[in-house]
């Protein structure tokens, strides 16, 4: 449009500047089609109450037609990345608002915009609209994220992160991360309901000076007072408007209403004395199917004078949202008010499971769940195959009120606490078992509760339930990636663990150790796993011992101290082969594997790594069998049998694909790597590791990167390209000292050996200069270098696909064994041979 002006020296009259505004912010009026019947004679009579109400859209009344312009055609680009929910109803007129928003994030140098206004006047509904309206001027995308359930400011950055897919990088903090994540995009991050976490400000105000194309978009009741902050202060709805939604909302829940002056009429002042405040009217208007609208006038007004003069203390933003879930709240009977009030505990929903177990026997849950969820009290999901009901944020907050007025505040907490105790210790039972994927997305869902039921504890000094709910879901956190937030949860609890039983004691030790050397912490995975060990052997508790033995000895190993590590192993072994369920033994059979490998006693590797393999496959465990296939395949591929190894590897990776296993898959891919190197196939390696990097390229799996970046440097260094040999080996080196860790033995000589090389090759002053280019990288930085070429061209077409042609007959018969029996093979071990 300003370009136009500009060329033409014309400025646009106001039929071209609608024109213009409708096609930026798509607002064509949908098709009408036959299920707007209902709406349309009130719809026509709207326009009595004025000219300004003349301008209501019939078909805003109308359920949502066809609209031929949102169906994708193949010739189109690809669409920006779009994670906003979608709408679940029209929005009701703020057209100028949008419009507002939109010129001031796209045309104005603003950044961040934060919508004000009390609760429940359309904060979050209006930010989706907008959204969807700019669905298309951001190149990197729109993501919506919802911050309700938090209520620790902390957690703002792993929410934002969750939201981005950004993976945490072990020893740095999130904040970091999404800085070097977001870098340079050009995307609009919507942040909702910010006024619980209004600490956070400043990592707003921190993102938008360290990303210069971010916009941000908020909503809050308080504004969040950084420098770069604008605001918009939403207003209540017009007359117009707000019996526009109340006629909708009414008709969508099954009400019959008249259209005449008289009816229209009391729909208006049902709003005003509303405040004609969007949540109040929703409430209110679900009540139309079974309460004429003359009886909902009446019953309106003692709730609103009750609340209006309510405590000084409480802002009028509040007594006004008050009075319609006060109002909906007296219209329960006395069991559902209960319920109600009971169920403000739970954080981030709850199941019909969870309900009951708070609520307690006595109280029949789910037909009261299902009235709250008809009268708009609760909102309804299915995660897992598993109905949820969510409470908004400040219906919650009217719930807990009338919890703590009623005097059941403790005991309620405490029920939450218990439930969540028992549904942690048995995740951590589940989540080994066939039905681990429904679990971990249950627990998913479980995290604010359990988040919750974890400060409770802390707060009540019940130690001991607060270290059963951290340990029980230490498995959550390892699967999740969400290693540190779980060691932080029992280094917490830890500090207080002498209140606890010993044996509570001795199984969080061992949970804080496992996760501690997941992040490379070997230092600390050590002393607890240690101290867990020598807990258990005085308590004479083999069923803890056994485990902790078998991680000890798999930090032991990490940190190359083999001899020390050796005996662990051994009396882990001893003791699983005693226990009542013998199959454990495959986790130290697994480590003991790879411990006799790095001592190059291959015979033993071998026969410890089939034997875990067999049972893995006898207890039909998917990823196990990968994990053990693969390990095989590195101990055959050790003693020259390439053939063989490769089939076995390419059997862990079909394997691992299934599961979508990001982590055995990148693992996976750097053994059949190593296999076509060893074979000279160097562009079928190079393929391998490059589809490590592209997998781990978010930064998740940081500390396993460092290798791959060695065996690329080594290609490209042999193939005439020793600065990007150098410049990778560089960074290769960084992030072991990032991640504490160190170069494998093994891999010393051929590492060394490049680096010779590209020394040789380039000269002190310019072999220096790569390498400091190399430490300089960032993760991505250095992955793009890695990716850009695929294949050095001295490489033959046709040495990269002989060595395939040679294993295709054992590549491909394993994985069709697996898939006749797809949680592995009753009983027998894979052994391939050519």
């Amino acid at each position: 449009m300003r370009t136009l002006e500009a060329e033409l020296g014309v400025a646009p009259d106001d039929a071209t500047t609608a024109l213009y505004d409708a096609i930026r912010f798509r607002r064509f009026p949908p098709q009408v089609d036959g299920q707007a019947a209902r709406g349309q004679a009130a719809a026509t009579a709207l326009p009595r109450l004025g000219t300004q109400q003349a301008t209501v859209s019939t078909a805003m009344l109308s359920t949502e037609a066809g609209n031929d312009d949102t169906q994708a055609r193949a010739d189109e680009p690809a669409q920006p990345p779009f994670v906003v929910p979608v709408p679940p109803t029209p929005m009701v007129n703020r057209v100028a608002d949008v419009q507002t928003i939109g010129a001031q994030l796209c045309d104005q140098p603003i950044r961040a915009l934060t919508i004000t206004g009390i609760g429940g006047i359309g904060k979050t509904r209006l930010a989706l609209e907008a959204a969807h309206a700019l669905r298309d001027d951001f190149r990197d995308g729109i993501y919506f994220v919802e911050l309700a359930a938090l209520k620790d400011a902390a957690l703002v950055a792993d929410g934002i992160a969750q939201v981005l897919g950004v993976k945490e990088r072990p020893g740095q903090p999130m904040s970091t991360t999404l800085r070097d994540q977001l870098g340079s995009k050009h995307l609009l991050l919507i942040l909702d309901n910010f006024e619980h976490v209004i600490t956070a400000a400043s990592l707003v105000s921190d993102l938008l000076a360290a990303c210069p194309s971010l916009r941000v978009l908020v909503t809050s009741r308080a504004a969040l007072n950084i420098r770069a902050e604008h605001q918009l202060r939403l207003e209540p709805l017009t007359d117009a408007d707000a019996v526009q939604l109340f006629v909708q909302r009414a008709y969508a829940a099954g009400a019959v209403l008249t259209t005449n002056d008289a009816g229209i009429a009391v729909y208006s002042a049902i709003c005003q004395r509303l405040d004609r405040l969007p949540l109040a009217i929703e409430l209110i208007a679900v009540r139309a199917r079974t309460l004429a609208p003359l009886d909902l006038l009446r019953l309106l007004d003692q709730p609103l004078q009750a609340l209006v003069r309510g405590p000084r203390d409480v802002p009028a933003r509040h007594q006004t949202l008050c009075a319609a879930i006060q109002w909906s709240y007296d219209l329960l009977d006395a069991e559902a008010q209960r319920v109600f009030m009971r169920l403000g505990v739970f954080a981030g929903g709850f199941s019909v499971e969870a309900a009951q177990a708070v609520l307690g026997e006595s109280l029949p849950v789910l037909p009261v769940l299902e009235t709250l969820h008809e009268v708009s009290l609760l909102q309804q999901q299915i995660v897992a195959d598993e109905t949820r009901f969510l409470m908004l944020a400040t219906i919650r907050e009217f719930a807990l009120g009338q919890l703590t007025a009623h005097g059941e505040a403790t005991a309620t907490h405490d029920r939450h606490m218990a439930y969540y105790a028992r549904f942690a210790l048995a995740a951590d039972v589940e989540l080994l078992r066939a039905e681990a994927p429904r679990w971990q997305a249950r627990v998913t869902a479980e995290q604010d509760n359990l988040r919750t039921a974890f400060r409770w504890s802390m707060d009540q000094q019940e130690y001991a339930t607060a270290l059963r709910i951290a340990t029980g879901v230490w498995r959550f956190h390892w699967i999740a990636g969400r290693l540190h937030e779980g060691i932080e949860r029992l280094e917490l609890a830890l500090a207080h663990r002498e209140q606890a039983p010993l044996d509570v004691q001795a199984h969080a030790l061992r949970a804080a150790g496992t996760l501690a050397g997941g992040v490379n912490d070997f230092t600390r995975a050590r002393q607890w796993l240690e101290a867990a060990v020598d807990l258990s052997r005085r308590r004479g508790d083999l069923l803890t011992l056994q485990p902790a033995l078998t991680n000890l000895g798999y930090a032991l190993v990490e940190q190359g101290e083999l001899a020390t590590a050796q005996p662990y192993l051994a009396e882990s072994i001893v003791l699983a082969r005693q226990a009542s369920d013998p199959s454990v033994v495959k986790f130290p059979l697994g480590i003991l594997a790879g411990l006799y490998q790095r001592q190059s006693k291959y015979a033993q590797a071998q026969a410890a790594a089939e034997e875990c393999l067999q049972i893995n496959q006898a207890r039909r465990d998917p990823e196990g069998t990968a994990n053990a296939l693969r390990t095989l395949a590195t101990i055959i591929h050790a003693q020259g049998d390439a053939l063989r190894a490769q089939a076995l590897g390419q059997a862990a990776l079909d394997l691992h694909c299934s599961l979508n296993h990001q982590l055995g898959i990148g693992l996976d891919y750097l053994v059949l790597g190593d296999i076509s190197r060893a074979q000279d196939d160097h562009a079928g390696a190079l393929t391998h590791y490059q589809h490590c990097l592209d997998l781990w390229k978010d930064g998740e799996h940081k500390v396993h990167s460092a290798p791959v970046f060695d065996r690329i440097a080594q290609i490209f260094s042999a193939h005439d390209d020793p600065v990007l040999g150098t410049k990778l080996m560089a960074t290769a080196q960084t992030i072991r000292e990032q991640t504490n860790t160190r170069l494998v033995a093994a891999e010393h000589v051929s590492r060394d050996n490049a680096l010779l090389a590209c020394r040789v090759a380039l000269g002190e002053a310019a072999f220096a200069a790569a390498w400091a280019d190399g430490c300089a990288l960032t993760l991505a930085q250095a992955i793009s270098l890695a990716m850009a070429r695929r294949g050095p061209a001295a490489i033959k077409p046709s040495t990269r696909e002989r060595p395939r042609r040679q294993m295709q007959p054992f590549v491909s018969s394993v994985p069709a064994r697996l898939a006749e029996r797809p949680h592995g093979l009753d009983g027998d071990v894979i052994v391939i041979t050519p």
